[in-house]
């Protein structure tokens, strides 16, 4: 009986045996994967042993050139030199599809690429004997986009057509000077895996190059600034451009809850660039279509959300903005399509303050001069519609006179006469002017009245030799993917918006001196202080300045005092309710009578 039971002990180690041998086999090229369960022990997708596979990524060259018969581009017959940077692959997620029913095969996967010669031979898992397609998204940074090990997160990809219908939050905008790595999207062709067998794939960038250079025709003229706004946070994953033959693309509307920002180039960037002629820009695609244009300015029609290019030159001591769009063409196409390359050389003529929008606040030197267009903004939002404050054809919103609500002391001067605040002839349309001349740094609002004498808006005159405005000089910031865990620089959140160095309305870049918990230092101490500004209020309120305790009153003791349109002094605030005042207290259950600077 002790032999028959260690007879069947050794078949059963001996059975065991085989068994191991099997399983160290066949880990030996595939990934043992069990089906997921949605809750009720019914597979939601069964793997089952997956085959490894070699991937060949390669990428397509950017178009230059467009087809005889179409305007969906620029044509060029100057190719473009890619970089190295511009081709590099840094992450991708890898999606197979059965060819037939167009539905998932296995779960996305994310894979990191360490050395750009790996893109040729690549290993990944695949489900083998099933005729099917390898899609590829590359550089999304995010390792948890298509996949989060929820079955919610890939069941957004459970089907070709939703792959194609996914957005993609886009990499922070990118310029040629920092480092690139740009999304790209790409599919096999058919294919039935087989072990070891290599899947070539094809991979296109979702983003443009677009190019700018400034020609300046006269010698006194210097440029500032070349800045990209109506960049969109999210790219589709599938383009709506086709493939460039036949009528040029209608607007794409975007997801709503798209926002937009913008990226710039100062003048001092382009000493860095291997072009210094050039800057050098990477956007996600944005199509606005095609629109009638009855003979006008390109930007006279310009869509919402149309990708501007805006220029801010110096032209002897006065800076002016100039704004342009690229596009398929110069006459009335706003499409910015992947892949393609976008060359823009824009000529500064000397024709002062063309197309110089509105604005909240201007940043003017001492003893500068300023002129902007009171009813053209290119400005958008807020839950307000500018045209019904300010209108040229309207009686009760057009511009009679303007002038100074008030001043810090000489920052503009006595305008009694008009001559320093001053209205441009009334031209009928929306590009009559308002000039500004300045003389010491400070703070001025001036204001737009109508015939009956009522402010139809205001304008805050920032008077600084410091250059804030310069975006070469601005920080950067972001927000980022965040948990109990940490924060996740490789997941952006916000996407880079550039932020003045010093506070709006500030008299001096850095405070001088130590305060010592609130305690402030009086006078030039306070001098780094900024503007106050209340939630939905576009008018700042001046600062405290001289603060030597953790409460003060908002009163002419403790801030600037202010001057009236002939730079004579008045009094401007009280701790009390007189509205009489221009700033006043409303006295009320929760409110207080005294400020906090800290």
């Amino acid at each position: 009986m002790i032999t028959n039971i260690l007879l069947t002990d050794m078949k059963h180690y001996f059975l065991l045996f085989i068994l191991l041998l099997v399983i160290i086999t066949i880990e030996g090229c595939t990934e043992e994967l069990h089906p997921e369960t949605n809750g009720t022990n019914s597979p939601v997708l069964n793997e089952g042993e997956l085959t490894k596979a070699v991937l060949d990524l390669s990428v397509n060259t950017f178009a230059v050139e467009a087809q005889a018969e179409t305007r969906a581009s620029i044509p060029s017959n100057i190719p473009e030199n890619e970089t190295s940077e511009e081709k590099e692959v840094h992450n991708i997620w890898v999606f197979q599809y059965d060819a037939v029913t167009k539905e998932l095969l296995i779960k996305p996967r994310y894979y990191t690429i360490t050395d750009q010669i790996m893109l040729q031979d690549l290993p990944v898992y695949l489900k083998a004997g099933i005729p099917s397609f390898v899609y590829v998204v590359t550089n999304t940074g995010y390792d948890n986009w298509a996949n989060d090990d929820t079955d919610t997160s890939w069941q957004k990809f459970k089907n070709l057509e939703q792959l194609k219908k996914q957005t993609l939050p886009t990499a922070f905008p990118l310029r040629s000077i920092d480092k690139v790595s740009i999304p790209m999207v790409g599919a096999s062709e058919e294919v039935e895996v087989t072990t070891g067998i290599t899947v070539t794939v094809p991979v296109t960038r979702m983003y443009a190059k677009l190019k700018v250079k400034v020609e300046m025709l006269k010698a006194e003229m210097k440029l500032n600034n070349v800045n990209v706004r109506q960049i969109p946070n999210i790219c589709r994953i599938e383009t709506f451009a086709g493939d460039g033959n036949g009528e040029p693309m209608n607007a794409v509307p975007f997801p709503d809850g798209t926002t937009f920002s913008s990226i710039a180039f100062a003048a001092s960037d382009l000493e860095k660039s291997e072009d210094k002629e050039w800057a050098v820009f990477y956007v996600p695609e944005n199509l606005q279509g095609e629109i009638e244009n009855q003979g006008g300015n390109k930007s006279d029609a310009a869509p919402t959300n149309a990708l501007v290019v805006d220029v801010t030159a110096e032209i002897g001591g006065e800076k002016y903005l100039y704004a342009a769009y690229p596009g398929g063409n110069s006459l009335n196409n706003f499409n910015i399509q992947r892949n393609q390359v976008y060359r823009m050389t824009l000529t500064i003529t000397g024709e002062k303050g063309q197309n110089n929008p509105s604005s909240n606040c201007f940043v003017v030197k001492p003893n500068g001069f300023l002129s902007f267009e009171p009813y053209y903004r290119v400005e958008t939002g807020g839950g307000y519609n500018f045209a019904d404050y300010l209108s040229p054809h309207d009686e009760n919103l057009k511009i009679a006179s303007v002038g100074i609500i008030w001043q810090t002391k000489d920052c503009i001067g006595d305008n009694t006469n008009g001559t320093l605040v001053q209205l441009g002839e009334n031209t009928g349309d929306i590009h009559q002017k308002i000039y500004v001349r300045t003389q010491k740094k400070g703070n001025a609002l001036i204001g737009a009245y109508n015939s009956k004498g009522d402010v139809l808006w205001s304008w805050h005159i920032w008077v600084t030799d410091h250059e804030p405005d310069n975006l070469g000089r601005a920080v950067t910031y972001y927000t980022y993917d965040w948990d109990n865990n940490g924060i996740y620089p490789e997941k952006p959140r916000i996407q880079g918006y550039a932020v003045m160095s010093c506070n709006l309305g500030a008299l001096a870049e850095n405070q001088k001196g130590i305060g010592t918990g609130l305690h402030r230092y009086p006078d030039e101490m306070t001098q780094a202080f900024g503007m106050l500004y209340q939630w939905g209020r576009k008018d700042p309120f001046p600062p405290l300045r001289n603060v030597v305790s953790e409460h003060h009153d908002y009163n002419d003791e403790h801030t600037d005092l202010h001057y009236d349109n002939s730079n004579q002094i008045e009094v401007h605030k009280t701790s009390g309710t007189d509205e009489n005042k221009l700033f006043h207290s409303v006295i009320g259950s929760t409110l207080t009578l005294s400020l906090i600077h800290i």
